[in-house]
């Protein structure tokens, strides 16, 4: 997510961006051109200067990735930036959208002062993108003035929306259109709210969302072990690997284990480990020689709730850990495998860390250092220890916050460009859903913007925060 401004001076020097990423940034391909924003809010003061210099410049798709490297880089300078092209202007512009999309999701003063912020828009479409990025902070949308606000303009899309928010604080939805119903069913399984009656799923049209979000929705009374035992862990259904957090305390272990074998897909095996730890079942420890990021998600679920006993666990993975962390791996499979070294205790491996930490620089330094803290007994306060275990969980995609950020994703790409030519092109937008396609659009289906506001939906940065 943010690179917070501190970060900038962890951060070797950089140069002006080099001339294969100013190409990549006037790219038709929004991959390659987000990809190099990417890389560019990872520099030094002199590329924030060479940002600055390139505000307004180029094209709108050249100034959509200038937006997204000022935000990510999270500067007050890159900030400010973001800021001015979110202001309001005569008409509808796409830039701006994308713009109010962004400064919604990280400016730290949006939200702040209601009236101002919703001054800046000039259509239904973009007070939607401004408030779905300030999903990323809901508490400032369900505080005065802005339920008011928004459910004055009557729009079902806007109040959808706001139902996010509501529900991500614990509060009751407002709205009864399918966007707001799914609203509700996403968020249930949160295990701190309360879970849905059954009744309710027989009410609602199935096909005006995806299966998942209400296979996945938690209910009372619970489905039997039998039924879910019976259920095929394929497409829309993975959801339900989330069920440990529905059935009683008594029939969790069984199915956990039961579930093992069936959740094929990286995606629904980090759902499943990271809920099994966290509800402190008996995590397995390897059984492979290679160090799987969803046992990962296991071990340090397992780690908010029995610390000793994760430790342990991390202990007999110690071997398959190291060997990924020395390993020229992946940057996350490094990191990952660093989290279970931290764990463990073991001299060894905190030596290991050491080493690693004393060479790294830049990014790769700035993810260890919390890492190698922990290591240290830097995180003797519960509070700080819980904090980033649970933020390296969110970002391996484990239990529920790891369905959620996905999901979610795809509740607000629905939102904001479903039925363009883009989300038909899409996964996992490809299957529409019209009852979820109800915000009015400022730009024909086959605009560019929405192959741009695809590519930051979709992914790691956009997120509800919970």
């Amino acid at each position: 997510m943010l690179l917070s401004t501190f970060a900038l001076f962890l951060l070797p020097c950089m140069q002006a961006p080099t001339p294969a990423l100013q190409r990549a940034l006037i790219s038709d391909d929004a991959v390659a051109r987000f990809e190099a924003a990417r890389e560019i809010a990872t520099g030094d003061e002199r590329t924030q200067s060479w940002i600055l210099e390139e505000e307004e410049k180029g094209t709108a798709q050249y100034q959509r990735a200038i937006l997204l490297a000022a935000s990510l880089m999270g500067t007050e300078k890159t900030f400010a930036m973001v800021e001015r092209a979110s202001k309001r202007g005569r008409k509808a512009d796409p830039n701006r959208a994308f713009a109010l999309l962004l400064y919604g999701s990280f400016h730290p003063d949006a939200g702040i002062e209601a009236s101002r912020d919703w001054d800046r828009c000039v259509t239904s479409f973009e007070q939607a993108c401004l408030l779905s990025g300030l999903l990323s902070r809901p508490e400032r949308l369900v505080v005065a003035p802005w339920p008011s606000l928004i459910t004055s303009e009557k729009d079902a899309a806007l109040i959808g929306v706001l139902d996010v928010a509501l529900r991500l604080t614990g509060s009751k939805a407002l709205g009864n259109h399918a966007l707001s119903e799914a609203a509700v069913m996403l968020t249930s399984v949160n295990p701190r709210l309360d879970p849905l009656p059954a009744g309710l799923f027989e009410q609602q049209k199935q096909a005006s969302y995806p299966d998942m979000w209400r296979l996945t929705a938690r209910r009372t009374p619970e489905r039997s072990l039998e039924d879910l035992q019976n259920q095929a862990l394929v497409d829309e259904h993975i959801g339900l690997v989330l069920c440990l957090f529905e059935v009683q305390g008594k029939h969790r272990q069984a199915l956990f284990h039961h579930d093992r074998s069936r959740a094929m897909g990286p995606t629904e095996q980090a759902w499943l480990w990271g809920a099994a730890g966290e509800l402190g079942l008996e995590i397995p420890g390897p059984t492979k020689p290679t160090l799987e990021l969803h046992q990962v998600a296991g071990v340090l679920g397992l780690a908010q709730q029995n610390l000793k006993k994760a430790k342990e666990i991390a202990q007999s993975y110690s071997k398959v850990a190291g060997r990924a962390f020395s390993l020229n791996a992946s940057f996350t499979t490094r990191w990952t495998a660093g989290t279970i070294l931290a764990l463990s205790g073991m001299e060894a491996d905190r030596l290991l860390l050491q080493q690693a930490f004393e060479k790294a620089s830049g990014v790769e330094r700035q993810r260890l250092n919390p890492i190698w803290k922990f290591a240290n007994h830097g995180f003797e306060d519960e509070t700080l220890r819980s904090y980033w275990l649970r933020h390296w969980i969110r970002d391996l995609g484990g239990s529920w916050i790891g369905y959620l950020d996905a999901e979610g994703r795809r509740w607000t790409a629905y939102l904001l460009l479903g039925g363009s030519t883009e989300a038909k092109n899409r996964e996992p937008l490809s299957v529409a859903y019209p009852e979820l396609e109800v915000l009015p659009k400022d730009y024909a289906v086959d605009h560019v913007l929405y192959r741009d506001l695809a590519e930051f939906l979709l992914s790691d940065e956009y997120r509800w925060n919970q």
